[in-house]
């Protein structure tokens, strides 16, 4: 039985130019309506700092979402845009099946949020030896990782344990260093610090991307007043 696409499912989307190529950066959307056996979805026109995409009439897409602990996309047409309740919506129809991925890209927000984190060289490392929580503020999150500025440098590779502070909410993950780079800008030496997400729940993964969604309608009303 293939995922059910579900009203509130947060999406992300890839528009698909005349060469066939993917246009940058992913956007990021929810879905709204669902009819016809999933082939039909009505979502939110995707908003990038603070201004809607347009998404044109028979435009090519890749929408990806998660289920199950599991990362999915189909293929779609853009159809009809429209506003209802003062909301930009817009139709896709799915093309083909469902199809179950691995790894993506996905949809990055530059914003500060508080984090706590802990960082330790293995899981066979006991929990009790891992030292303390110490505190950092983001530079920007995704749906698969973050970047922050610390004043530590790490190697790469080594693992962190970290707690993000989402407003009311908090994401919990582990993730792995993947870039430390020296950065002078700020008047003293820091580090920029790119960690992708190794182990994080459903639940977690949910609420961040839930986050990241709310941030950018924020935005877009900020914009709008």
């Amino acid at each position: 039985m293939e995922p059910e696409l579900k009203i509130g499912t947060k999406v992300e989307l890839e528009r698909i130019n005349a060469d066939g190529d993917i246009e940058r950066p992913v956007l990021v959307s929810q879905i709204v309506g669902v009819a016809d056996g999933n082939n039909k979805i009505l979502l939110y026109i995707p908003i990038l700092e603070g201004n809607l995409v347009p998404i044109h009439r028979e435009s090519r897409l890749k929408i990806y979402f998660g289920y199950k602990g599991d990362l999915y996309f189909f293929n779609a047409i853009a159809k009809e845009r429209f506003y209802k309740d003062k909301l930009a919506l817009f139709t896709a129809e799915r093309l083909g099946e469902l199809k179950k991925i691995q790894r993506r890209a996905f949809y990055r927000l530059e914003c500060m949020v508080n984090i706590k984190y802990r960082v330790f060289d293995s899981f066979s490392q006991p929990i009790d030896e891992r030292g303390e929580f110490l505190g950092a503020v983001t530079s920007d999150i995704s749906g698969g990782g973050i970047k922050m500025f610390l004043k530590e440098k790490y190697d790469l590779g080594k693992l962190i344990e970290g707690i993000l502070e989402l407003g009311s909410r908090q994401c919990s993950f582990v993730g792995r260093i993947v870039r430390c780079l020296t950065n002078r800008d700020i008047g003293e030496i820091r580090y920029d610090v790119g960690v992708q997400f190794y182990k994080i729940d459903d639940k977690n993964r949910e609420e961040l991307i839930t986050y990241i969604f709310e941030q950018q309608r924020n935005l877009l009303k900020k914009g709008m007043s």
